[in-house]
C-alpha cells in the first residue's frame, strides 16, 4: 500500500507533520512505537522562543527573525548548523501563531526573560499555560478528526525495523507490530521523526565517547532509527559537541539514570550560599557567575560531569532554599524531591563521597579566609557565611542529558544525508532525531528545543508534495 506521508514517530514533530499534510488532503500513515501518542509532549515545559509572533505584536514588542538569530548565534557561539538555525528561527513565529490558532494559551504576561540559559535583549520566550501536555491536549483532537476522515492511519506499538529500497532508491519501510507481524508500506515521502537515543548507554558512548550519560528515568529514547540509519550510510553526527544540563542531581549516586531536576543554579534567581567541588576536592568556577553557558561549561568540564554542592547546618538553616525558584523557565523542570547526605564531619563526608580529603579541608578553609576578605579567588561576589558546621551537608550533582546531541544529518529541505553529504532520495528527518546540537551547537539556545521541533515537523507536512 502507497502513502503520500509515511512518518516514523507520533511526538513533538511527527504529529504537527501529519495534521499539517492531513490538513492538504494528503494520505498519511503515522507509526507510533507506544500505546498512546505523544512522545515527550505530556513531559516537555513546551518553552518556545519566536521572534515575530502575534502574542509580540499585541503587548507592541518590536522583534523579528533576523535580530533573533544574531542572538542565537551569538549565545551558541557560532557552533550551530546556520542553514537549519535559520530556517527554525525564520518560521517560529507561524508555530507559535499556529498552535494559538489550534487553542493552546499562554500567560497574560508572555513573552518573557528568563535566566535559565544565556538571555535574549528582547522578550521573544514563552510556554503554554500547560506546558507541553497542552499542546498535546490541542493537537489530540485534529488527529483523531483525521482519523476519522481517513487522512491519517495511525498504527499504535508498531515498530520500524527496516527501509524497502529498490534500484538503490528506498521507497518504503517495514514495520513490525504488537502481533510480531511484518508489514511493508511505500511512500516517496519517509518522515523520520523518531526521537533520541539517550537511554542508550552504547549509543552514547559512541556518539559522544568523551562524556558519561546521566539522565532522569524515563521510556523511550533507545536509538531504534538511529541503528538503521547507520546500516544504510545516513550521516549521523554532532555528539561531539554534547554539554550536559545543570541542575540534577543524583537521588542514587550508583545509578547514572536515576537524576532528578531539583536545583536552582541560577544566581539571578538564587544566590549561591554553598560552594561547588570537584571529586579532587577542589572549588573551579564562580559559582555566582551570571552566565549560565559558563555555568553548565565548567560543570561539564569536570571528570565524569560530576561535582559536589558543600554546606553546613548554618547555610542550611539561613539560605533560601535550593530547591525552589522564581524563575518561569526552570519552574517547569523544577522537582520537589532533593535529597542530600548529612555528615557530622567534612573526613566523613569525604569519605563517604570519594572526595578527596586533604584537598576539601583545604578548599573550605580557603573558602572561609575568602569570606573574612570579602575576596574570592573566582571572583565570587556572594559571600554570606562561613562553612563551619558541623554537620555538614552534600549534594552530588551532575550534568544530564535531555535532548539527545548527535542526530541524522539534514540539510535545509530536511532531507536526509548520507556520508557523502547527498541527499537521501525520498527520505527527511525532523525532531530530536535530527540531533540537538544541529540547532544549538556546543552552547544551549533558550527556548530553541521544543520550537524547531515542532517547527521542521510542521514544515514537512506543509510543503511536502
Amino acid at each position: 500500500m502507497k502513502f503520500d506521508f509515511i512518518i516514523i514517530g507520533a511526538g513533538m514533530a511527527g504529529l504537527p507533520c501529519a495534521i499539517r499534510a492531513a490538513d492538504r488532503k494528503k494520505k498519511v500513515l503515522l507509526i507510533n512505537k507506544n500505546k498512546l501518542i505523544g512522545g515527550k509532549l505530556s513531559r516537555s515545559t513546551g518553552q518556545i522562543a519566536a521572534a515575530g509572533t502575534n502574542i509580540q505584536k499585541r503587548q507592541n514588542i518590536y522583534d523579528d527573525p533576523d535580530l533573533h538569530l544574531k542572538e542565537a548565534l551569538e549565545i551558541c557561539k557560532n557552533t550551530a548548523d546556520h542553514s537549519l538555525l535559520r530556517l527554525a528561527i525564520d518560521n517560529l513565529g507561524d508555530t507559535v501563531n499556529w498552535l494559538e490558532e489550534i487553542g493552546v494559551k499562554f500567560p497574560e504576561n508572555h513573552p518573557v526573560i528568563t535566566y535559565q540559559h544565556d538571555i535574549y535583549s528582547t522578550r521573544r520566550y514563552l510556554w503554554p499555560v500547560g506546558y507541553g501536555q497542552e499542546i498535546l491536549d490541542r493537537i489530540l483532537p485534529i488527529i483523531f478528526k483525521h482519523i476519522s476522515f481517513k487522512n491519517i492511519k495511525l498504527l499504535n506499538e508498531t515498530i520500524i525495523i527496516d527501509l524497502v529500497k529498490n534500484n538503490n532508491q528506498i521507497e518504503g519501510v517495514t514495520l513490525l507490530n504488537k502481533d510480531n507481524k511484518k508489514l511493508s508500506f511505500y511512500s516517496n515521502n519517509i518522515v523520520l521523526a523518531a526521537g533520541g537515543y539517550t537511554n542508550n548507554e552504547e549509543l552514547f558512548a559512541q556518539y559522544s565517547p568523551k562524556s558519561t550519560l546521566y539522565t532522569p528515568k524515563f521510556n523511550g529514547s533507545e536509538g531504534l532509527v538511529h541503528k538503521i540509519a547507520e546500516r544504510y550510510s545516513f550521516k549521523v553526527d554532532g555528539g561531539h559537541l554534547y554539554k550536559g544540563m545543570i541542575g540534577g542531581f543524583l537521588k542514587k549516586s550508583f545509578d547514572n539514570h536515576s537524576v532528578s531536576v531539583s536545583i536552582n543554579t541560577i544566581p539571578q534567581d538564587r544566590q549561591p550560599w554553598e560552594i561547588w567541588v570537584n571529586i579532587r576536592g577542589k572549588r573551579f568556577m564562580r559559582e555566582d557567575h551570571p552566565s549560565a553557558d559558563y555555568r553548565r561549561h565548567k560543570v561539564n568540564e569536570q571528570e565524569m560531569q560530576k561535582f559536589f554542592i558543600i554546606f553546613d547546618e548554618g547555610i542550611l538553616i539561613n539560605a533560601p532554599s535550593i530547591a525552589i525558584t522564581n524563575d518561569g523557565g526552570l519552574g517547569g523542570h523544577i522537582n520537589n524531591d532533593l535529597q542530600f547526605r548529612k555528615y557530622n564531619s567534612i573526613i566523613e563526608l569525604a569519605k563517604d563521597t570519594k572526595i578527596n580529603y586533604y584537598n576539601l579541608s583545604k578548599t573550605i578553609d580557603n573558602y572561609n579566609y575568602y569570606v573574612n576578605k570579602k575576596n574570592d579567588i573566582f571572583g565570587r561576589e556572594h559571600l554570606p557565611r562561613k562553612i563551619i558546621g558541623p554537620p555538614f551537608y552534600c549534594i552530588e550533582s551532575v550534568a544530564f542529558a535531555l535532548p539527545s546531541p548527535a542526530g541524522i544529518a539534514v540539510n535545509e529541505k530536511l532531507e536526509v544525508l548520507n556520508t557523502n553529504n547527498i541527499p537521501v532520495r525520498n527520505v527527511y528527518a525532523a525532531g530530536e532525531i535530527i540531533g540537538n546540537t544541529r540547532i544549538m551547537g556546543e552552547h544551549y539556545i533558550a527556548g530553541m528545543g521544543v520550537g524547531p521541533t515542532l517547527t521542521f515537523g510542521k514544515l514537512l507536512g506543509e510543503t511536502l508534495e
